[in-house]
């Protein structure tokens, strides 16, 4: 898999301090690390004239190529992907404090949802997801919940406010 960065400079000189401001870092990296952490992200879906947001448990795959979550058939956002599947996923760090502003790392992953239940590594990455949010093992038992996975065509990593860093998987 092919990878090209591309870099928007920071434009709050005032927030460039040395520990919050990624010089050279991988993105991927940067991303993986914030999926690690994070339990839940927002999924943003296509719904009439508007973005749809919902809270989502979530796994993803060691390059954050893709992201999986759960989610019922009967849902708005299942319905809204079967129309749609060109999908927007968040998640970020932030404390709700003041210093949010200079210490949250938000990543942004821009994909496709595949509702089939096909494609690289399904199984694993279901059987990881199912591992690591044990409190949804009755959900992720039921006939109607579907298993979704996002291939990942763009990753951004914004920081410190407003530093950006972009990988594009080709």
């Amino acid at each position: 898999m092919k990878f090209t960065r591309h870099l928007v400079p920071n434009v709050f000189k005032c927030l460039e301090e040395e520990n919050y401001v990624m010089k050279g870092e991988n993105v991927v990296q940067r991303a993986k690390l914030l999926f690690n952490q994070q339990y839940f992200g927002v999924l943003v879906t296509h719904h009439g004239n508007y973005p749809y947001p919902s809270l989502v448990a979530f796994s993803s795959a060691d390059d954050a190529s893709r992201i999986m979550f759960a989610t019922s058939c009967n849902t708005t956002k299942y319905k809204n992907m079967e129309n749609d599947p060109h999908v927007c996923f968040f998640v970020n760090n932030k404390e709700n404090v003041p210093s949010d502003v200079t210490t949250t790392t938000t990543v942004a992953a821009y994909g496709k949802a595949h509702l089939d239940g096909n494609g690289s590594n399904y199984k694993i990455m279901q059987r990881a997801l199912m591992e690591r949010v044990r409190t949804l093992d009755e959900f992720f038992r039921k006939d109607t919940t579907k298993f979704i996975t996002i291939s990942v065509e763009r990753l951004q990593v914004i920081n410190n406010f407003s530093n950006v860093m972009e990988e594009y998987f080709q």
